[in-house]
């Protein structure tokens, strides 16, 4: 007998005079039997046995994000301690990528979604790493079961005291740098609009020429998550980064609509980069922090960085607060007035 397990299903897989004969079931018997049935039909040369279960060759029915979850829910969750929370963990972030989404597609691109999407939801680094893992375990299951290809790395956050990581000045140089001698035009004028407008990856991935004010001067997003619609204005370098992509690309509906197919071209190249600076930690979403964490370090005050960056709650811009130095200066010197008058009337 060939029959084996193959993640959640039973595969028949036997050859007779140099033909494969293959067919996955729900469980071992129907297997075996199919195995024993295929074998009789061609020594008696009647026809063989239709195929069963719908599935695929390679042993799973599973297509879609929604239908992993459900899988996982009842393999992997269900008798667990923590059964609740990993439920409701894994399935914000399939509501967060879609229920619909096609399982075969997912890639490390999605991760970053996940956590451009949660990021914003005033969630501490933990507690988006906890959906992370939940997220991971499901596609692990779907690499066991033949949905997926390969399982991408999860790009877990830092946790402890929660330093929210940006871009400095220097690393930025390097960075742009780097993509320049490696003729990544496209990613380089991607990297330095998202540093200058600080929008959401799928915010800017989805924008058209018609959302831009006249020669380029403003930007609007329409559709950015829950945050409502807000126009920027848009830097000089920022300008001639775009007006150098429609040249480009006279054809393309937006100026970074390249990087919305499937085969993650973004996502190879920025790793590359990161990788050769050795800055593993610097994430997509890392260019969003920064802009935040430079429009308050250079003392624009924090309910104009909530409007700029779309924060549906100030909360969310607070965590940026601390890199406003200058709100501190002269504090010490407001406490030490009540010094100095005493001191003057003991004089």
């Amino acid at each position: 007998m060939a029959v084996r397990r193959r993640g959640d299903a039973w595969q028949a897989d036997f050859m007779v005079k140099g033909t494969r004969y293959r067919e996955t079931f729900d469980n071992e018997v129907d297997a075996k039997k199919w195995e024993i049935d295929v074998k009789a039909a061609l020594e008696t040369g009647r026809p063989l046995p239709g195929k069963n279960n719908g599935r695929s060759e390679s042993g799973h029915k599973i297509v879609t994000l929604g239908q992993l979850f459900e899988h996982v829910k009842k393999t992997h969750w269900k008798l667990k301690r923590s059964a609740e929370t990993l439920i409701q963990s894994g399935k914000q972030c399939v509501d967060i990528l879609g229920s619909s989404f096609e399982v075969k597609d997912f890639s490390r691109y999605q991760y970053d979604e996940i956590i451009s999407h949660l990021s914003d939801e005033e969630l501490s680094n933990a507690t988006i790493n906890r959906k992370l893992a939940a997220m991971s375990v499901m596609v692990r299951a779907a690499v066991e079961i033949g949905a997926l290809g390969r399982a991408p790395k999860v790009p877990l956050l830092e946790e402890g005291i929660g330093r929210t990581r940006f871009i400095t000045e220097e690393e930025e140089v390097k960075i742009l740098g780097l993509m320049q001698k490696l003729a990544m035009d496209d990613v380089r004028a991607f990297t330095i609009f998202a540093l200058d407008t600080g929008g959401r990856l799928s915010a800017m991935l989805g924008l058209g020429w018609g959302d831009f004010g006249p020669d380029l001067s403003t930007v609007t997003y329409w559709k950015d998550k829950k945050s409502p619609p807000r126009t920027l204005p848009l830097s000089e370098r920022a300008k001639v980064e775009l007006r150098a992509i429609k040249e480009r690309y006279p054809d393309n509906p937006g100026p970074f609509r390249m990087f919305r197919s499937k085969n993650g071209q973004l996502r190879t190249h920025w790793d590359r980069v990161m990788s050769t600076l050795k800055l593993d930690d610097v994430v997509i979403h890392t260019l969003r922090h920064t802009c935040a964490s430079r429009l308050v370090q250079r003392g624009v005050d924090l309910r104009r960085v909530q409007q700029w960056m779309g924060h549906r709650s100030i909360q969310t811009t607070l965590r940026y607060a601390h890199l406003a130095p200058s709100d501190l200066l002269g504090m010490a010197g407001v406490l030490e007035q009540h010094v100095r008058s005493e001191t003057s009337v003991a004089a």
